[in-house]
């Protein structure tokens, strides 16, 4: 469950790509690494729960990136991703990182 006081920014883009760029960028990869990463494009399993979760946005819903709590992290219990906001509520998240 995603809490509304984990929703950080409302993004203005479903591109999977730019998403993916900014999944790996929060990674705090080493610039050779990000490069590789980016040339070789979203993975499969990336692009299938992508794929399963951008249907579920409607016109007017809203995508926000949401992330949990550091002390979350700090127990192995953290997630960050994705929330569609329809109407001010919560209907769906993917889940991106978890620790």
């Amino acid at each position: 469950m995603i809490l509304e006081s984990w929703l950080k920014e409302r993004l203005q883009t479903t591109d999977v790509n730019e998403l993916f760029k900014r999944e790996l960028l929060n990674l705090g990869l080493s610039d050779s690494d990000l490069q590789e990463l980016l040339g070789n494009g979203p993975s499969p399993a990336w692009l299938d729960k992508w794929r399963q979760f951008v249907p579920q946005l409607l016109p007017g819903d809203e995508l926000w990136r949401f992330e949990s709590p550091p002390e979350t992290w700090a127990n192995l219990a953290g997630r960050a991703g994705y929330a569609i906001v329809r109407s001010g509520r919560i209907i769906a998240s993917l889940a991106s990182r978890r620790g």
